[in-house]
């Protein structure tokens, strides 16, 4: 039944999911799913995104920031924390 909903609808419907969990099973059902849903992924895992300024952290904003669904859906950077030491 999911097939055949149009693309927008898929994405409206996955909007409504309250949690990341529910979201990523709802990515495992079938491969349409799991492309049609990348924008609400990126929008609830990628919305706040946290750094503490270490490596790794800018690492991970500089591979956020190649992907362009991701970095379309970032809408804050939150600074803060210490980096693990060594």
């Amino acid at each position: 039944m999911l097939d055949s909903l149009s693309t927008e609808l898929v994405e409206r419907l996955a909007s409504f999911l309250n949690s990341r969990h529910d979201l990523g099973s709802l990515r495992l059902v079938c491969r349409r799913l799991h492309n049609t849903t990348l924008a609400a992924v990126a929008s609830a895992w990628f919305g706040t995104v946290e750094t503490d300024l270490c490596p790794r952290s800018i690492r991970r904003l500089e591979a956020i920031s190649r992907n362009e669904t991701f970095r379309l859906a970032v809408r804050k950077v939150r600074t803060g924390g210490r980096c693990p030491s060594r």
